[in-house]
């Protein structure tokens, strides 16, 4: 007998539809299609001397480069070269622009008196993120290559009105007068994939503690099994996969993918250390939720990633304050960064470390204290055998 399926059953299923679509699109779409730089920090040095009687032409590039509205770019303007590549190890701005010292003198001087193009710096912090660190060479360099054109013109422009006859070579030269030397800044590695490496260990380390927590979650449903056994036997579980984990990670990494990772013993602990709050996380949730928890878990992966994958300064308001701001594989990302990129001292890695163990602390205090609520339920029973004996005695 063919049963068909009541209204409040097929409202269900198209609700539950819905939700997913929409989950996935917010998770997979929607921090790249919605992505666009706002505000990226970005530094800048005016070292120019200038010359006698002339106004400095830093001065002038200072004037329209940091006073411009462009609201992609927040401007700071640093005091020399050392501020900002301080600023730069700090993870404060993602590049920089510094003037030379002789940038008045060299626009000054005619073709024949041995002009030259003015060397400016352009420096890229290549290790802050994959995204952030392209639209900043971009821009720098674009902005660079606008203050060009424009002291050509003005100087072509001053030249003529004074009269002075140009050889068609000499209006060449005059014509670039600014010339970008590029310097990256805190590359992580020479490999293509090299500032992509934080992401890809929290992801991959996130995958495998996502796994071995549901299977220790269903393999501790045994027979005699009691609430305090089974979070005593959880936590030392925990430790044991949070120091094993990191190993097949990296054998990932490095042989399959072929991403050198560098770091060391202090990446692997750092690695143990973010498995085991990625554990004690999944743990807590499966035992105040069950098998209901799972999917949240889920929707935190696949969240985690896409929007991580995207520059904060890139991100809309509601996904940098909504999720950014709050989701723990952010500052895992940030502490290896600083281990693999920024010299891994206290500084660099401090904060970040700080908060994933607060996370930490916070899942542990969860899971301890889930045992009267694992008293409710009956861990005699294997929970997918509970789960099939239901289902079939509702036929």
């Amino acid at each position: 007998m063919v049963r068909a399926l009541s209204v409040k059953q097929t409202a269900g299923i198209l609700f539950i539809a819905v939700v997913i679509q929409l989950l996935i699109a917010l998770a997979a779409f929607g921090p790249t299609v919605t992505s666009s730089p706002r505000d990226l920090p970005l530094g800048f040095v005016n070292d120019d001397a200038g010359v006698e009687g002339l106004a400095p032409v830093g001065n002038l590039l200072s004037t329209g480069i940091v006073a411009s509205p462009r609201p992609e770019v927040a401007w700071t303007t640093f005091g020399s070269e050392q501020e900002l590549r301080a600023a730069m190890a700090q993870r404060q701005v993602y590049g920089g622009i510094v003037l030379p010292h002789d940038l008045s003198e060299r626009i000054d001087l005619l073709p024949d008196e041995g002009a030259r193009p003015a060397q400016v710096l352009v420096l890229v912090n290549e290790a802050m993120h994959p995204a952030g660190a392209q639209a900043a060479r971009g821009i720098l360099t674009a902005v660079v290559d606008a203050a060009a054109r424009q002291l050509a013109q003005q100087r072509l422009a001053s030249l003529a009105a004074a009269g002075t006859v140009l050889t068609p070579e000499q209006v060449m030269t005059l014509s670039s007068p600014l010339q970008a030397q590029l310097v990256a800044m805190h590359a992580p590695s020479d490999h293509p994939a090299g500032a992509q490496l934080p992401l890809v260990l929290t992801v991959l380390l996130w995958l495998g503690t996502l796994v071995a927590s549901l299977f220790l979650f269903i393999a501790l449903h045994r027979p005699g099994q009691v609430a305090a056994s089974f979070t005593k036997t959880q936590l030392s579980a925990s430790l044991g996969l949070a120091v094993v984990l990191p190993a097949p990670v990296l054998a990932i990494v490095v042989w399959l993918l072929g991403i050198p990772t560098g770091g060391g013993v202090a990446l692997y602990a750092l690695l143990a250390f973010t498995a085991l709050t990625f554990v004690l996380l999944q743990s807590a949730v499966l035992n105040w939720l069950g098998f209901a928890g799972w999917p949240l878990l889920v929707i935190l992966w696949l969240f985690g990633p896409s929007v991580l994958a995207v520059p904060p300064e890139f991100l809309a308001a509601g996904y940098r304050s909504w999720v950014y701001s709050w989701i723990p594989f952010r500052y895992t990302v940030e502490a290896l960064q600083g281990l693999l990129s920024f010299g891994g001292g206290a500084g660099e890695i401090g904060r970040s470390v700080s908060i994933v163990g607060l996370y930490a602390l916070l899942a542990l205090a969860a899971v301890l204290g889930s045992a009267r609520r694992l008293e409710l339920r009956d861990l005699t029973i294997h929970p997918l055998a509970r789960r099939f004996r239901a289902m079939y005695a509702t036929q």
